[in-house]
């Protein structure tokens, strides 16, 4: 029920209100706890009216972080959350209503769902901390339903003070196993000012080092010293949050997998990284199949290639042989991260001419410039709202929001 009222904090009622539901009132009547970002700006004549957002400041916006570089990342992740679940997380700030823990539960359940999709081969689990200890809520594993239900079964369960050496040593020593070929990170949610330790933070510093972990940190509250040093030790980031945007991105920010530093480790010998691509069946009749690490009755499933065994979703790790299980989609899609699309020229000059840019454009047939994708017209380029992108490569015209849609989610040129 917080989760629920961590995403519909303006349709509370009002003290006293019993039977008046906020549904279905003008937007002058809602109550909204945060009336500065309504969206709302005042005409010349003292009207207001909402703010339009023009398309050269979305794409300026999205392109802002983008990076097209092509340089070594690790396709295969093996990455452990810690959450901070102890008593400080239950307080409320100006930017985080009801509360601190309940705010991270429901951006750090998108952030798993987001990770999956980019990541399918990768590997994530979950630690929280609380008590002054560090618990394993949920293992590495490559199907996102065992960490969101393992998420949502914790709730807002905080106890105690935090702890940020016990929290890293238990990763650490969980990710002693992983492959070689796999990138070790720790993604560390913060959001204490205090962290009770029982020894030197700074031997465990370098064991993360020796061990080569990446260590990124969110602060929910403020910087602290020692997650800025934990961060810049193990090459990793370190990101305070400022609102509830900024929290997003900061999460999103890890999604990409992170550039491979010149002095990791690097595997000689090519390494077979063994993969089921089980084939999708439909019976009449249902069947056991494994729904994470619980069993169902349903009649469609992907069946193991090995052991034979039906899972029903896909990314997963086979309960009984332990095969990572994929289809050939996902397998491709971890690609993109190493070969991105280079990022489109802005062409808003007006001295260009539009005869060479139709030339350019077999796709656009009318009279006037239009973009590749959507067919919107570009030639009202001087406008100070038109965003006028060409690929590098294929010499293409494309508008701003085409543009972030190929960089952000579809990862390749249509017209290459």
């Amino acid at each position: 029920a917080e989760l629920r009222a961590a995403r519909s904090l303006e349709m509370e009622p009002l003290d006293g209100e019993d039977d008046l539901s906020l549904r279905g009132r003008h937007a002058w009547e809602q109550v909204s706890s945060h009336t500065w970002q309504t969206g709302l700006d005042e005409d010349e004549h003292g009207n207001l009216q909402y703010r339009q957002v023009s398309a050269l400041e979305r794409w300026r916006k999205a392109s802002k972080n983008r990076d097209a570089r092509t340089v070594r990342r690790g396709m295969i992740r093996y990455v452990y959350l810690i959450l901070d679940k102890s008593l400080a997380m239950l307080d409320g700030d100006v930017d985080m209503q009801p509360s601190r823990v309940v705010v991270m539960q429901v951006h750090v359940a998108d952030f798993i769902r987001n990770f999956f999709d980019e990541n399918p081969i990768s590997n994530l689990g979950v630690i929280v901390s609380r008590d002054g200890a560090g618990d394993k809520l949920t293992a590495l594993g490559g199907n996102p339903t065992v960490h969101l239900q393992a998420l949502e079964e914790d709730g807002t369960n905080c106890a105690g003070m935090a702890s940020i050496q016990n929290s890293l040593e238990l990763a650490m020593a969980l990710l002693k196993t992983v492959p070689q070929y796999g990138t070790k990170e720790v993604i560390l949610v913060y959001g204490s000012l205090t962290s009770t330790d029982p020894g030197d933070i700074h031997t465990t510093i370098e064991s993360l080092k020796q061990e080569g972990i990446r260590v990124s940190v969110i602060n929910l509250v403020a910087e602290i010293y020692v997650c800025k040093r934990i961060a810049e030790a193990t090459g990793g980031d370190h990101r305070v949050v400022l609102d509830l945007d900024s929290l997003r991105a900061h999460f999103a920010a890890h999604v990409r997998p992170p550039p491979t530093p010149s002095s990791a480790k690097v595997v000689k010998a090519p390494t077979l990284v063994r993969m089921g691509f089980p084939r999708r069946i439909e019976t009449s009749v249902p069947s056991f199949a494994f729904a994470g690490d619980q069993e169902r009755l349903c009649e469609a499933g992907y069946v193991c290639p090995e052991c034979t065994v039906k899972t029903t979703d896909l990314p997963s790790t086979c309960m009984v042989c332990s095969l990572p299980l994929v289809s050939s989609a996902q397998l491709a899609r971890s690609y993109h991260h190493l070969f991105p699309v280079p990022l489109y020229d802005q062409d808003d000059l007006p001295g260009k001419a539009d005869a060479e840019d139709l030339e350019l454009s077999p796709r656009n047939s009318s009279e006037k410039p239009r973009c590749s994708g959507c067919l919107v017209d570009l030639s009202a380029r001087i406008e100070r709202d038109v965003v006028r992108l060409r690929c590098p490569t294929c010499k293409q015209l494309y508008c701003g929001d085409c543009d972030i849609f190929i960089h952000d989610e579809l990862h390749n040129c249509p017209t290459c």
